[in-house]
């Protein structure tokens, strides 16, 4: 296996030579290759990359017709560059995170770039971190062995923020499904519901997954039986619209008349809109009739609806403080690569006037 980025002679040099390069003026030549081999005892091809390092992150240029780098005439430079990888698909969920991430970044002088990919397995990660010293990816559990290989064997530091596979072992952040769909059930329960409704309303994903199983334990644990009776799946196609499908998905569903129930859980914050306009249509109440009570994810939209969304919700700033942590961990102290870190992050209940006893 190839030694990692931080390790290598070439990373040290640049880094060395970047901070000495800022103590001189905008358009000041910088050292030969002869002067910084020997200050350096280093290689002429370890100083060249090194060079070409300190150029792609803006630092030195060669001006046009001359020969010699000189320091960039620009403002501030980033200490390092962090490519954020994601998926095509548009999400707010993931420009809420990526927003978060960006200020986080920019205080600690970090420069970010963002590279998309349609299918993980189709990602050449390590085209997508060229010009990077780190990646802070949005991942996919159904990722194949040789991307999975890919990601193990990358020589630059990579954190993920939800869904790295087990056999990856690289650094993550990510929020306890499981603890979302049990503790949102719980506290149905306490409210005197036993006829709770599971709602999906996402393409199948392990997350929502993950959430219909903290479901079923709370429901299993209070002797509730019959849970096909009690499972919506409004659920689209990935690349389609969740809001609008499951919206007439649940409508139908409803209007077939497949069970009682007095309160839903949905999977996530588009199954809960998408109900609650469906009962609005009926003139079932929420919550006086049915109790409404969802996964926030990263929008803080819950508030904005009416009746207020109740929901179990995380603490964004947390995740995203912590994804910065680790990757600032190896870009400023710890060489990589070290026994990852897997950062499991609990929600939080946030009760608000979507949920309600249960009518008798």
């Amino acid at each position: 296996m190839a030694a990692p980025v931080l390790s290598t002679k070439h990373f040290k040099v640049s880094k060395l030579l970047g901070e000495q390069i800022r103590f001189l003026s905008p358009g000041e030549m910088i050292p030969t290759v002869a002067e910084l081999k020997e200050q350096y005892e280093a290689s002429q091809a370890t100083i060249t990359q090194a060079l070409e390092r300190l150029r792609q992150q803006g630092i030195i240029e060669r001006p046009a017709g001359k020969k010699r780098l000189v320091v960039a005439r620009i403002g501030a430079r980033p200490d390092f560059r962090v490519t954020l990888i994601r998926p095509l698909w548009s999400s707010p969920d993931y420009d809420s995170i990526t927003n978060h991430i960006y200020e986080l970044g920019l205080k600690e002088n970090f420069g970010f770039g963002v590279h998309i990919y349609s299918s993980i397995n189709d990602l050449n990660l390590e085209h997508a971190l060229q010009n990077s010293d780190a990646g802070i990816v949005l991942g996919d559990l159904q990722m194949g062995a040789d991307q999975v290989k890919a990601f193990n064997g990358s020589r630059k530091p990579v954190v993920f923020l939800r869904d790295k596979p087990a056999k990856v072992h690289r650094d993550s952040v990510w929020v306890d499904d499981v603890a979302v769909g049990r503790l949102a059930t719980q506290h149905l329960q306490k409210l005197g519901h036993s006829r709770i409704l599971v709602m999906l309303s996402e393409p199948s994903n392990p997350s929502s997954t993950a959430r219909m199983q903290g479901w079923k334990q709370a429901m299993e644990k209070r002797g509730t039986a019959k849970f096909e009776q009690l499972i919506s799946d409004c659920s689209v196609p990935s690349g389609t619209d969740s809001l609008t499908g499951s919206y007439h998905r649940f409508g139908a569903w409803l209007d077939s008349r497949k069970g009682s129930f007095t309160a839903v859980f949905c999977t996530a914050w588009t199954g809960a809109l998408a109900v609650l306009r469906t009962l609005r249509e009926r003139n079932i109440r929420v919550p006086e009739d049915v109790s409404v009570i969802t996964f926030a994810s990263e929008l803080p939209l819950c508030d904005f609806t009416a009746p207020a969304l109740t929901a179990m919700e995380m603490d964004v700033e947390r995740y995203t403080r912590e994804a910065m942590r680790l990757v600032t961990k190896h870009l400023r102290g710890t060489e990589y690569p070290v026994k990852p870190e897997n950062i499991r992050l609990t929600p939080t209940l946030v009760q608000r006037g979507s949920t309600g006893p249960a009518r008798r």
